[in-house]
């Protein structure tokens, strides 16, 4: 399983060195769910000061994605995230909360998952007009299914904000990912044991064979 270092979102600055720097690729495609409505199109981001700073040029593909409604183009079966608006959310939990938990089954097999809200918990803890459903009913069921599935849930402020973090928590869980196979050897990552299958960086378990390690160990 690759772990995803987080940062709190920020929005995305342009760096005064590199302004004038040509456009450049994106290292993978954006896999958007062909369900998606008013999809992000990732314009307007940038590298990492680290790399540069240069405009990127982020390409997306339309795929029928089994989990969430973003993902990377060969790798759907290993990060997605779910996007949701604040309306979106509370009619989800209202009135689709068994097809979401659902969804939420199929989040928890893959290596990174998340919710991607475009609104603050501030705003979602006020309530939605629209909606019946309780604040406390949301926010409770966020702690619950976070604890239970050990999938991330993110109150991203706004859409602008939502789509630069998607980006960059499909870019850094790409990074990890690409340097987890690149280092010598080929053993999981969390217990050390011999991998047989040359795309996988972890034995299957995740952070719970790191756990099952420490009781053979005892």
């Amino acid at each position: 399983m690759v772990r995803v270092r987080y940062s709190a979102p920020v929005a995305e600055s342009i760096p005064s060195a590199s302004s004038r720097a040509q456009p450049v690729s994106a290292p993978f495609a954006v896999a958007v769910d062909t369900r998606e409505q008013m999809s992000y199109t990732f314009r307007g981001l940038r590298q990492r000061r680290s790399d540069g700073g240069a405009p990127l040029v982020v390409r997306t593909q339309w795929r029928t994605l089994r989990a969430g409604d973003y993902s990377i183009v060969g790798y759907e079966d290993r990060v997605a995230i779910e996007r949701k608006t604040l309306a979106d959310l509370y009619s989800t939990l209202a009135q689709g909360r068994d097809r979401f938990e659902a969804e939420f089954d199929r989040l928890a097999e893959l290596d990174f998952a998340a919710i991607a809200i475009e609104s603050t918990w501030e705003t979602i803890a006020k309530g939605y007009a629209r909606s019946l459903l309780s604040p406390e009913s949301v926010i409770g069921t966020a702690i619950a299914w976070a604890q239970r599935y050990g999938v991330h849930w993110m109150a991203l402020g706004d859409r602008h904000l939502a789509e630069a973090w998607t980006y960059r928590a499909l870019e850094l869980w790409w990074r990890d990912y690409q340097e987890a196979i690149a280092r010598p050897g080929h053993h999981c990552r969390y217990c050390g044991r011999a991998l047989t299958d040359e795309r996988s960086i972890d034995c299957g378990m995740g952070p719970w064979c790191r756990k099952r390690k420490v009781r053979e160990d005892m």
